[in-house]
C-alpha cells in the first residue's frame, strides 16, 4: 500500500490602522473614457466587467452625474464554475458566527470559489481506500485536527470555520488541510490533487486541495457585517475583504506547491501575474502576498499583506492571475454592461457604472459624458404684407426647437432669448421666448415670440430674426415683408367759402374713400380744426357698394370780430392715409342802424328822433368808427361818422331837424353804415311834409282840371300825362311848376295810375244827382279834346 501524507501552510492577514483608508467601491477603476455627444443624442456606452466577485444575480445601474439615475443593461453573463465550498461550524466553539455571519462568509467563500472553472474529483473512502484529514483547529490555532475518512464529494471543497484570538494585527487565517491517506492509485491521486494531473510531481504545476480551515480575529470589536459596503465606518474592519483573503491562500495562494514554484526571491514569476502587474518583470512578493506597494491599476489587491479600516478590498485582476499561475482554470466572469441616456443640457458629465451581485459585491467604472450645445431651430413667418403706418401684429413670428431640456434634478433649463432686425433702421426689438412645451428625453423643448411693428416708409423690408439659447448657441433666419402705402382718403367742399352766418347746411362735404374696396360699410372719423367757425359729424358710415357720402357743413356765428378763417376738415379711418381740406368762414359781423321811427311828420320832429347805430360782435375792447352816408345835405344833423365806444355794442344817436314851410311832399332818405371789417348796414326814414300838398286841388283832390267837376277827364288828364312823360313819375317843385291841372291825387307828390285810380273810384261812389251832369258830358269829354290839358302842355313847355 501506498501512503502518502501533506500537512497544510497557514497564511495570514493583519491590517494596519495607521494605513490612510481608500474608500474603493469597485473591484476595478479604469482610466476614465471621455465620450463626447451631442445635446438631445443619446449617450450610450458599453464596458465589460470582471464580475468574479458578485455573488447571485448580477444587476447594473448608472448615475448619470445629472442628478438622475437608471438601470443598466447586463448582458453576457457567463455561468460560474462548478465548484461548490461547504462551509462546516463544527469547531466554532466560541459561537463567533451567528446564522448572519454564517450567510455573510458563504457569500464571500462563494465568490471567489465560483470562478474556478476546475473539475475536482471525489474522495470516497472504502474499507481499502482510507484517509485522515488534518487542519488547524479555527478556535484554537495550537491545535490540530483530524477526521477520519471524511467524504468530499466531487467539485467541492470543504472548510472549517471559527474564530479565536489573534495575535498583534492579525485579522484572520487561512490554510489548506493536510491528509494522510492509503489505498489505490487513483484514490491516493484523488485525496492529493483532486483529479488535477498537474498537481502531482517535484514540480507541481496545478493544485488540487480537498478543503481547509479558516479563521477569525474574535476579540475584534468593530468588525463590520454587512454585504453593502456603503455602510461601513471608518474605523471597522471589512468582515467580506478578510474572509476572500483567507480563502485564496485555502486555494494555495502564497502557500500551495505550485505558487513556490514561481517565486524567486522576493518576486513572483508567474506569467499570468506578470502581465496583469501594473509595473515590469516580476511582481514584488511579501512572504505570501503581494507587496504592499503592489498596486492594480491604482486599487489595492486583495493579496495585499495589510487591509485598511473603512474600505472593501474585493480580488483585482493580478490576485485572479496569481490564482491563474499556480494552476487554478479561471472561469470567464467578464459581463457587458451597457446604457442609453439623453443630457438635459451641455456640461461634462461624470458617469457612475455600478454593478451588484444580489448577495454580494459591488463593482464600479468611472466614465465621462462630454455633452455639446446644438444650437436651436428657427423658424420665421412666411413673407408679409404691411401698410405704412399701421401696426403690423405677427404671431409666432418665431418658433423655435431645440434638443436641450429642463432638468430639476441637476437645476438646469433651456431658455431663449431673440432679436428682430425690423429692416428699417429703427433698432432692433428683443425678448425672452415663451417656453411652449417643455422637452424631455423623448421630445424637443418647444417655445415661441411674438412681435408687432409700424413702418414709417414704404418698400420691401427684409427682417432678420435671430435666437440664442442660455448656453450661446445661435440661429438666423430672414423673411421679407412688402410695406405699402395706405388707400387715400378723399375730401371735397362744393364752396370756397361761407359766412359765418350761413347756418346749418352752408355747404356740403364730400368723403369718398378712394380706391378702397367697397365691399364692406366703412366708417370714417371727421373733425374740424375750429368748431367755433365750421362743424361736421365726428363720424360719418360710407355704406356697403357706395364709394363716397355727402354731409353738412354747419356755419357757426361766433360773433366775434375776427376776420375770415380758415377751417380744415380731416378725414380719418383705420387702413387709410387721412385726408384734409380747407374751407373759409367769412366774418359776417355787421353795422346796422335803426331809427327811433321810420316814418316821421314834420310837425312831430319836434318831439324827437334818435338813430341807434349798433354792432353785432360780442367782443367789445375796441372802437369802431362807423362812415354814415344818404343825407347829403345833413338835412338830419348827424355828421359823416358815428363812434361806437370801446366796451359798448351800439351807440344812440338824439336827432333834431326844421320843420320848413316848403311844400315839398315826403322825403324819404336812405341811410347807410359802414366800417372797416364790418358788414354794412342801412335804415330808412321817411319825413312827411305838413304843408298842403302842392299838385293837388285844395278844395277837391279829384278836380284835377280845376273846374270843379269830378269827371272822366280829370282821370284822363292824368293818363295823357303819364303817356306823354312815359310813366309814373316824381312830382318836384324844385323844378317842375304847378301848371294848369292838380295831377297828384294823393298829394305823394308821385305822378303814378294810382292818381287816376283814385279819381275813377270816387267817380264810381258819387251820388246820382252828382253824376248826371257828367253823363250829358260823357260823350263830349271822352270824344272832344281837352283844349286845357294841350294849353298846360304848351304852358309846361315854356
Amino acid at each position: 500500500m501506498n501512503f502518502s501524507s501533506r500537512s497544510g501552510s497557514q497564511k495570514r492577514l493583519r491590517h494596519n490602522a495607521l494605513r490612510q483608508p481608500r474608500r474603493l467601491r469597485a473591484e476595478q477603476l479604469e482610466c476614465r473614457r471621455l465620450l463626447a455627444v451631442a445635446e438631445g443624442t443619446p449617450y450610450e456606452f458599453s464596458t465589460k466587467f470582471d464580475a468574479s466577485a458578485l455573488v447571485g444575480s448580477v444587476s447594473g445601474s448608472v448615475q448619470w452625474g445629472d442628478g438622475s439615475t437608471s438601470a443598466a443593461t447586463v448582458s453576457s453573463i457567463n455561468t460560474n464554475g462548478p465548484l461548490t465550498a461547504v462551509i462546516r461550524y463544527d469547531y466554532d466553539t466560541r459561537g463567533f458566527f451567528t446564522t448572519a455571519r454564517r450567510a455573510l462568509l458563504q457569500s464571500a467563500i462563494d465568490s471567489m470559489v465560483e470562478r474556478l472553472n476546475d473539475s475536482l474529483d471525489a474522495i470516497t473512502p472504502t474499507a481499502s481506500n482510507t484517509w485522515t484529514a488534518t487542519f488547524a483547529n479555527p478556535s484554537d490555532r495550537n491545535k490540530q485536527v483530524s477526521i477520519k475518512n471524511l467524504n468530499v464529494k466531487a467539485n467541492e471543497l470543504i472548510i472549517y470555520a471559527g474564530a479565536q484570538p489573534l495575535p498583534g494585527s492579525q485579522l484572520g487565517e487561512g490554510s489548506y488541510g493536510g491528509y494522510s491517506a492509503s489505498g489505490t492509485q487513483s484514490f491516493l491521486n484523488s485525496v492529493a490533487t483532486r483529479g488535477q494531473s498537474g498537481a502531482a510531481g517535484s514540480k507541481p504545476t496545478d493544485f488540487g486541495p480537498w478543503g481547509g480551515s479558516i479563521t477569525f480575529d474574535s476579540e475584534i470589536t468593530d468588525w463590520y457585517f454587512g454585504s453593502d459596503i456603503d455602510g461601513i465606518q471608518p474605523g471597522e474592519v471589512d468582515f467580506v475583504s478578510v474572509a476572500m483573503h483567507e480563502v485564496a491562500h485555502i486555494l494555495g495562494f502564497g502557500t500551495s506547491a505550485s505558487w513556490n514554484q514561481l517565486v524567486s526571491g522576493a518576486g513572483f514569476t508567474g506569467a499570468k501575474s506578470q502581465a496583469a502587474y501594473d509595473g515590469s518583470g516580476n511582481v514584488p512578493l511579501s512572504g505570501g502576498h503581494w507587496a504592499a506597494t503592489v498596486t492594480d491599476a491604482g486599487q489595492a489587491t486583495l493579496l495585499d499583506p495589510i487591509l485598511s479600516r473603512g474600505v472593501r478590498t474585493y480580488p483585482t485582476a493580478l490576485d485572479w492571475a496569481g490564482l491563474d499561475d499556480l494552476g487554478w482554470t479561471l472561469a470567464n466572469r467578464q459581463v457587458t454592461v451597457s446604457g442609453s441616456h439623453v443630457f438635459a443640457d451641455n456640461a461634462t458629465y461624470d458617469v457612475d457604472v455600478v454593478l451588484k451581485g444580489s448577495r454580494i459585491g459591488e463593482l464600479s467604472k468611472s466614465l465621462s459624458a462630454s455633452v455639446t450645445n446644438v444650437k436651436p431651430t428657427l423658424e420665421v413667418s412666411g413673407n408679409l404684407m404691411a401698410t405704412v403706418g399701421q401696426s403690423i401684429s405677427i404671431i409666432d413670428i418665431g418658433k423655435i426647437s431645440d434638443p436641450g431640456f429642463r432638468n430639476n434634478a441637476n437645476k438646469t433649463d433651456e431658455t431663449f432669448t431673440y432679436s428682430i432686425d425690423w429692416g428699417d433702421n429703427s433698432g432692433d426689438d428683443s425678448g425672452d421666448a415663451t417656453i411652449d412645451r417643455v422637452g424631455n428625453s423623448s421630445r424637443t423643448t418647444l417655445a415661441s415670440f411674438n412681435a408687432s411693428h409700424i413702418y414709417t416708409s414704404s418698400g420691401t423690408k427684409t427682417v432678420r430674426v435671430t435666437v440664442t439659447d442660455d448656453d450661446g448657441g445661435n440661429a438666423t433666419q430672414n423673411f421679407q415683408i412688402v410695406v405699402g402705402l395706405p388707400p387715400a382718403l378723399s375730401l371735397a367742399v362744393n364752396r370756397k367759402s361761407i359766412n359765418e352766418d350761413s347756418g346749418s347746411g352752408a355747404a356740403e362735404l364730400t368723403v369718398s374713400r378712394g380706391t378702397a374696396s367697397t365691399a364692406a360699410a366703412q366708417v370714417i372719423l371727421l373733425s374740424s380744426s375750429d368748431v367755433s367757425e365750421a362743424q361736421v359729424p365726428t363720424s360719418v358710415t360710407i355704406p356697403a357698394g357706395q364709394s363716397s357720402i355727402v354731409v353738412a357743413v354747419n356755419a357757426i356765428d361766433d360773433t366775434l370780430f375776427d376776420g375770415d378763417q380758415e377751417v380744415r376738415f380731416t378725414a380719418s379711418a383705420s387702413g387709410f392715409e387721412q385726408e384734409s381740406v380747407g374751407l373759409i368762414v367769412k366774418d359776417a359781423e355787421a353795422i346796422t342802424a335803426s331809427f327811433s321811427t321810420p316814418d316821421i311828420a314834420e310837425d312831430e320832429l319836434s318831439g324827437g328822433l334818435a338813430l341807434t347805430v349798433r354792432r353785432s360782435n360780442t367782443d367789445t375792447q375796441s372802437p369802431v368808427t362807423v362812415k354814415i352816408a344818404g343825407d347829403p345835405n345833413g338835412t338830419l344833423g348827424m355828421g359823416a361818422t358815428v363812434t361806437i365806444p370801446a366796451g359798448q355794442q351800439q351807440v344812440v344817436l338824439p336827432l333834431t331837424v326844421e320843420d320848413d314851410t316848403l311844400q315839398q311832399g315826403p322825403r324819404t332818405f336812405e341811410m347807410n353804415f359802414s366800417a372797416t371789417g364790418y358788414l354794412s348796414g342801412s335804415t330808412q326814414l321817411v319825413i312827411r311834409d305838413d304843408e298842403p300838398a302842392y299838385y293837388q286841388n285844395p278844395d277837391n283832390p279829384l278836380d284835377v282840371t280845376g273846374d270843379s267837376f269830378v269827371t272822366p277827364l280829370d282821370a284822363l288828364r292824368i293818363l295823357n300825362s303819364l303817356n306823354l312823360n312815359g310813366g309814373a313819375r316824381r312830382l318836384d317843385p324844385a323844378t317842375e311848376p304847378l301848371g294848369r291841372s292838380f295831377l297828384d291825387t294823393n298829394g305823394d307828390y308821385q305822378l303814378t295810375p294810382l292818381d287816376a285810380l283814385i279819381v275813377i273810384n270816387g267817380i264810381a261812389s258819387q251820388a246820382a244827382a252828382e253824376a248826371a251832369p257828367a253823363a250829358e258830358e260823357r260823350d263830349e269829354a271822352v270824344w272832344g279834346i281837352d283844349v286845357d290839358w294841350l294849353l298846360d302842355l304848351e304852358y309846361r313847355d315854356r
